[in-house]
């Protein structure tokens, strides 16, 4: 017998249109617990648009979200940001900075305001 999880992620019907043309029409998948996806295609064909309907920075004109049972619009940015985290490829960040200080900046939802990271956090972040 094959044990069936919930997915933790679960897009049906998701598009988004702007200026007039669609973007990314009618996509649909779930994500299981330990899956791995890749999102691949040619330039232009809505891929960071996909990543960013996914991340919750663009909100669908069509279509549902659904992350850990719940919809994504039922999240609050600081709790989303807790779940999903994502490095764009054109990232500019002032100075330099080594990976694991990049890595370290995915520790920032979980602190209070105006908190520095902690020992805790370095031990995550490695």
């Amino acid at each position: 017998m094959v044990s069936v999880t919930a997915p933790v992620l679960d897009l049906r019907g998701v598009g988004f249109a702007a200026g007039g043309r669609w973007l990314v029409r009618d996509v649909t998948f779930a994500v299981h617990p330990g899956e791995i996806v890749g999102v691949v295609g040619a330039n232009g064909a809505g891929k960071t648009t996909l990543l960013r309907l996914i991340s919750g920075f663009l909100r669908p004109t069509a279509g549902t979200i659904v992350l850990d049972g719940r919809p994504l619009s039922a999240y609050g940015s600081r709790e989303r940001a807790r779940i999903i985290a994502t490095v764009p490829q054109l990232t500019t960040v002032e100075g330099e900075r080594r990976a694991d200080e990049l890595v370290l900046l995915g520790r920032h939802p979980h602190l209070g305001r105006f908190a520095v990271e902690g020992e805790r956090d370095r031990a995550i972040a490695r």
